[in-house]
């Protein structure tokens, strides 16, 4: 079963990484009209969570590691429900239509991940 979560941190760091390192940080801020910090606390969070996803499973065997895929959890959880509300909220569940579905899917694999991992 743990190894089988291998599947999950990879897909859930590929994505937090690659957001985090691809923001613009002044840019990102001005888009969606957030003070700096939190902009910066944004793109902290992403990195963090995805270094925290893979470091917490190659720990897995013991405390450490199911503490920093928490944390990790915890870091993204509000990043994405500040997505959903925020910004596709608007647009309704179909991710088509720009919609909250592809961050709704993540929340429910971050909030497992913190219960499982």
């Amino acid at each position: 079963m743990k190894n089988s979560m291998w599947f999950l941190r990879i897909a859930m760091a590929s994505v937090f990484l690659y957001h985090g390192l691809t923001k613009k940080l002044n840019s990102f801020a001005k888009h969606f009209k957030l003070p700096l910090i939190i902009a910066a606390l944004v793109v902290f969070a992403e990195i963090a969570a995805g270094l925290g996803y893979i470091v917490g499973g190659l720990y897995n065997k013991n405390i450490l590691g199911f503490s920093i895929t928490q944390w990790s959890s915890i870091a993204v959880i509000p990043v994405l429900l500040g997505a959903i509300f925020m910004v596709h909220w608007k647009n309704g569940f179909n991710v088509m239509n720009s919609g909250y579905e592809y961050q709704f899917v993540l929340l429910m694999i971050a909030f497992y991940m913190y219960y499982n991992a």
